[in-house]
């Protein structure tokens, strides 16, 4: 060995502890830290912007469509049930096609309908809502051309 290293070798054994003591410090300073402050959770409020939402699923465009039928058939509107065999993501049209069966009247007289929505997954609007009864005569005000050209407009 060198004069210097051997004259050094006990300075640089302390410096090299000192090192040692100071890395395994911080390595026990940083999962302390995480494990009782963990990181910062994302908060959505109403003033979440429409890049923040999380993708619309088919739960929630179907309640969407849920809302809107009990909006526009009102208290008449008795029940819905999905029918998922034809509830789906139109991927080539970009929406969701929601189709409900519903019993409207009131509790001693009621017959089936069928709901149909189309909602947007960009902002959870619903583009199309149509209400037929039993006879597949429309519930409301009747057809409207503007209506359907307008839900079927691609983006």
């Amino acid at each position: 060995m060198s004069d210097w290293l051997l004259y050094h070798r006990k300075g640089l054994m302390i410096t090299l502890a000192v090192l040692l003591i100071a890395v395994v410090n911080s390595l026990l300073t940083l999962a302390w830290l995480q494990r009782i402050a963990p990181p910062e959770q994302p908060v959505l409020s109403a003033q979440t912007s429409k890049a923040d939402r999380a993708p619309l699923d088919s739960y929630q465009a179907t309640s969407s469509c849920k809302q809107t039928a009990r909006s526009k058939i009102g208290d008449t509107l008795l029940r819905t049930s999905t029918d998922w065999h034809s509830t789906r993501f139109e991927a080539d049209r970009r929406f969701y096609l929601v189709a409900l069966k519903a019993d409207v009247g009131d509790l001693d007289v009621f017959e089936e309908a069928y709901i149909y929505c189309y909602i947007d997954p960009r902002d959870y609007a619903v583009t199309y809502f149509k209400a037929y009864d039993s006879k597949h005569k429309p519930l409301l005000s009747g057809f409207s051309f503007g209506d359907l050209i307008g839900a079927l407009r691609l983006n």
